[in-house]
């Protein structure tokens, strides 16, 4: 805005188009090493550009009509790389659309890095369960399921488990969207036979 060039461009020699430091340590002088928490710490889910230093992947330099200097607003500019998850592998629509995704991709990850998962706002039960609480599944223990003696209920290998012993939704449920309600990557009775051996 002051029309200042040289606060990144050296006039006379750079790396580059004439800059006076590297991308991204040029951008982290005025914006906070975004691959690090409040604590200063490297978080432990950073997306690709931001740990590659590619900043002018999503962002532009100098100007944009899209707030935070971004290439394209909305889910666009994230699907210029992923792959759209409310559409099958034919690239056909899913029945059952989970609605934060029409809302956008934001909702649900951060974009830069997080401490969760897949660069989730939060971990996945505590996302869920901030829509949708009134889900009795929320609070199922696993462990005590486990811990049934009948034999008639088995986790299979590789379950999603909160350290509490609550199940995570992601384990029934898809995300993004399914091929079944509610967001079901399965039918229904196939789903209950992987841990109720139908």
């Amino acid at each position: 805005d002051d029309r200042e060039c040289t606060p990144c461009h050296s006039p006379h020699a750079g790396t580059g188009p004439m800059l006076d430091r590297p991308i991204p340590v040029l951008c982290w002088d005025c914006h906070d090493d975004v691959s690090a928490g409040t604590e200063g710490k490297v978080l432990s889910s950073v997306h690709t550009p931001v740990a590659e230093g590619a900043c002018f992947d999503c962002h532009r330099p100098h100007s944009s009509s899209r707030s935070r200097l971004l290439d394209e607003s909305g889910n666009g500019l994230c699907l210029s790389c992923h792959d759209d998850p409310s559409e099958d592998q034919s690239g056909s629509p899913y029945p059952s659309e989970h609605q934060p995704v029409a809302e956008g991709c934001t909702s649900c990850h951060v974009p830069h890095a997080s401490a969760n998962r897949f660069n989730l706002v939060e971990d996945t039960f505590s996302l869920c369960s901030g829509c949708h609480d009134s889900h009795p599944a929320h609070s199922l223990d696993a462990s005590a399921v486990l811990g049934r003696e009948t034999g008639i209920v088995a986790l299979p290998q590789g379950f999603p488990v909160t350290a509490d012993g609550s199940l995570v939704c992601t384990g029934c449920h898809r995300p993004h969207g399914g091929k079944h309600r509610p967001l079901l990557g399965v039918p229904k009775m196939d789903l209950c036979g992987k841990c109720h051996g139908m």
